[in-house]
């Protein structure tokens, strides 16, 4: 999937996501219509054919491809999703499978996009707890870490933050990306402590780092086309409320639950997907898998992107769901997060010897 140059990446990450004037909200939309477009002028061959169910029935062409006589699968985060609906076209054919921070394909869409923002915004209070607590973090010497949090976000909505070494600015957009990549693992809120404390300085350059992080832009300015072919998947997969008043109660919703993550949803919530040419072509319904073996389910207590609660929900729904948790915070937990859930993952993909049923470690 191919939509827009690099360079109209970088503008479209420097978009303001929570817009206070009519010229940030036509821009916003002026910016969604041309991604949309050049969708559909560079890939319209392709467009029809990737949304997950699509890309379940291509891994079983890989599978035969291969030659391999069963398929051992390990899926994070997205990956899950396509797992359960592999699982649940060709049960026969699975040998072992673990779904890592998983994504439930029974919730709403506006449920499931309610869902991950608030986890994040827990996330983010987790940080600033651990800020105030840890003695490892430069932003509590300076004051309530939240509310510094607080204080950068006016500041660089006001006027974007330089950067050394380059033309680039950290505005709302960086700011925000840079604050989400930190809260998918604990290890990074030192980073993110450290750039914040930078950015009250007036220095964006470790702020701009974290967020080309989550964008994974490359030094020499290009982007991978994660970003196009997400558009492109979320589109095309599950139906989204075109009536607005559905995304203005869930933003009123998220300005008490989610204030600080949760902003702006109102208005890109209406306009990713309002032109996308393509779609629905899922579901939202639980996966069963009839026939399949144990299926391994992993979930994290804290995990911001995948909420613990599609873990539970999934286990519960697959006929073969054996439940794993890891009490903690951060996105996904194999390898490397617990020894205890390495041991249970490497005896289930190596000797499909299956844990216990609901084990937490």
């Amino acid at each position: 999937i191919d939509c827009v140059d690099d360079a109209d990446l970088d503008q479209y990450f420097a978009l303001d996501p929570t817009p206070d004037t009519q010229e940030e909200i036509d821009t916003i939309v002026a910016s969604d219509a041309a991604f949309t477009a050049g969708c559909v002028e560079r890939s319209a061959d392709l467009i029809p054919f990737v949304g997950s169910d699509d890309t379940a029935r291509d891994l079983e062409l890989i599978r035969q491809a291969l030659g391999d006589p069963m398929l051992s699968f390990l899926g994070y985060s997205y990956g899950t999703l396509i797992g359960q609906l592999y699982a649940e076209r060709f049960p026969d054919r699975v040998r072992v499978m673990v779904l890592d921070g998983v994504q439930d394909p029974a919730e709403q869409y506006l449920d499931a996009v309610e869902g991950q923002l608030v986890a994040f915004e827990n996330a983010l209070t987790s940080f600033f707890d651990w800020c105030e607590t840890a003695g490892q973090c430069e932003l509590s010497d300076q004051g309530d870490p939240a509310k510094l949090w607080d204080q950068l976000a006016a500041k660089v909505d006001s006027k974007p933050l330089p950067v050394r070494g380059s033309t680039r600015t950290v505005g709302p957009g960086e700011y925000l990306l840079a604050t989400v990549v930190s809260l998918y693992d604990s290890g990074s809120w030192p980073s993110l402590s450290s750039a914040i404390v930078d950015g009250l300085d007036g220095d964006g350059t470790a702020l701009l780092s974290l967020s080309d992080a989550y964008t994974d832009r490359a030094g020499d300015g290009s982007y991978p086309n994660l970003w196009e072919a997400n558009r492109a998947i979320d589109c095309a997969d599950l139906a989204q409320p075109s009536d607005p008043q559905a995304w203005v109660q869930l933003a009123e919703r998220l300005e008490t639950t989610a204030p600080r993550i949760g902003e702006g949803v109102e208005l890109t919530g209406l306009i990713r997907c309002a032109q996308w040419p393509v779609g629905p072509t899922r579901l939202s319904q639980a996966v069963k898998a009839e026939g399949a073996p144990p299926i391994m389910v992993v979930g994290v207590t804290g995990d911001p992107a995948t909420p613990y609660d599609g873990a539970v929900a999934v286990s519960k729904a697959l006929s073969s769901g054996v439940l794993v948790t890891l009490e903690g915070e951060g996105h996904t937990a194999f390898p490397g997060s617990s020894q205890c859930v390495d041991d249970y993952v490497l005896e289930y993909l190596i000797d499909e010897v299956t844990p216990p049923d609901d084990v937490t470690c």
